[in-house]
Formats: structure tokens, C-alpha cells, sequence
């Protein structure tokens, strides 16, 4: 088990309840545990979700973290 940072960005910040809305919060999971397992733990829905990013790299649904992993969490984006 270990810490993982965690940034919710644009309107996603909103499920970020543990930061104060902030959208940066830092989550106690097991080792390997999934993007998409956090993403159930914090009520966020899939198909809100435009880019993962894991330590700086594209990551997927299914990317497993580790301790001291940073993931960002880009929303989907849309215009013209």
C-alpha cells in the first residue's frame, strides 16, 4: 500500500471532495491498483475523462500505479 498524487483537472476538479475542490489530493492505494479503480473511487464518470496522464506519460484506463506515481486527469474537450 502507498501514496499515489492525484490532480483533477478543469471541471473534474469538482469530485476532488478530499482537496476542497481544488482538484489535488493525495490517495492511500494498494500497489497495481488501476486508473479506472481510482476513478470508481472517486465517482468519476469514464466517458468524462479526455487524457490520463502517469508521471508525465500517456497513460490508459488500465495503466496500474505505484507508490509515489502522479496521475493527472485531463477532462474531454470539445470546440472549434
Amino acid at each position: 500500500m502507498g501514496t499515489v498524487k492525484i490532480e483533477l483537472r478543469g471541471p473534474l476538479a469538482r469530485y476532488g471532495t478530499r482537496d476542497k475542490g481544488t482538484g489535488r489530493m493525495e490517495m492511500t492505494a494498494d500497489n497495481g491498483v488501476t486508473v479506472l479503480e481510482i476513478l470508481n473511487q472517486l465517482h468519476i464518470p469514464c466517458h468524462h475523462v479526455g487524457l490520463i496522464v502517469v508521471n508525465g506519460k500517456k497513460g490508459t484506463m488500465q495503466t496500474a500505479l505505484r507508490e509515489g506515481d502522479h496521475l493527472i486527469i485531463f477532462p474531454v474537450v470539445a470546440g472549434g
